[in-house]
């Protein structure tokens, strides 16, 4: 099962596109959460109006800023993934699908050149790069870089890797700002 989270606040004219990009990728037994950050203008509704069993809309009279309501989000998702979306950003056609191949592709490969079982797979955005990152069990610091570095530099790795920045360079999100 696929869960997305979105946070929202005050994007109704965003909403709307990113939901419809969103859902054509989800199954039905899927879910896409939403919570609303007490938007002032018309988000829930146009959230509302799409009428799609999928979506889970909380909507809150109080806002707590946009790190809380995803953790609001985040605490309400059921899936086996869970992917984090913001109001604005379009998702490009087949997302979910190979975002979800890619986890799977690289968790077996951290297998076999000895790394643990990895649990997370996000990335970060600054301006001008992306940075994966992943949560892996190793006994120490020097063995993960060692063992990093001889991943990185493994043919099987930069082929799972492979259109990786083309599935998340669309969109921005306002949490990584900061980093200008």
């Amino acid at each position: 099962m696929i869960s997305v989270c979105l946070a929202t606040y005050n994007g109704a004219r965003f909403v709307e596109e990113q939901l419809r990009s969103i859902l054509v990728q989800l199954a039905p037994e899927d879910e896409l959460i939403v919570c609303d950050d007490a938007s002032s203008d018309d988000t829930c509704n146009v959230i509302r109006q799409l009428a799609d069993a999928r979506i889970t809309l909380h909507a809150y009279s109080q806002n707590v800023g946009h790190v809380r309501n995803f953790e609001r989000a985040i605490s309400a998702a059921k899936g086996d993934f869970i992917f984090l979306s913001d109001q604005d950003d379009v998702w490009v056609p087949g997302k979910v699908r190979a975002m979800v191949e890619k986890f799977h592709n690289l968790n077996k490969l951290t297998k076999d050149v000895g790394m643990g079982t990895m649990r997370v797979m996000t990335d970060v955005a600054a301006e001008r790069y992306w940075t994966v990152i992943s949560e892996i069990e190793v006994p120490n610091i020097d063995e993960f870089e060692q063992t990093s570095k001889k991943m990185m530099a493994d043919p099987k790795f930069q082929e799972v890797m492979k259109g990786y920045h083309d599935l998340v360079d669309h969109g921005r999100r306002e949490i990584y700002a900061i980093e200008k």
